[in-house]
């Protein structure tokens, strides 16, 4: 199945490929990269868990 995505290099909807995972996600690989310029993308980031942040209000 063909990824297609806005590029942003190319100004255009461009068709993405994962390029080799050297990182070892196999087909859980986050990296795109465009078929047309290689622009690079992540897809679905994993991101760090939030810290937790405890406000104080002055009364």
């Amino acid at each position: 199945m063909e990824e297609i995505a806005y590029c942003p290099t190319c100004r255009t909807d461009r068709v993405l490929e994962r390029p080799e995972c050297r990182d070892g996600h196999g087909d859980d690989c986050p990296e795109r990269c465009c078929t047309t310029c290689a622009t690079a993308y992540l897809v679905d980031p994993a991101l760090p868990p939030r810290a937790e942040r405890t406000t104080r209000r002055a009364a």
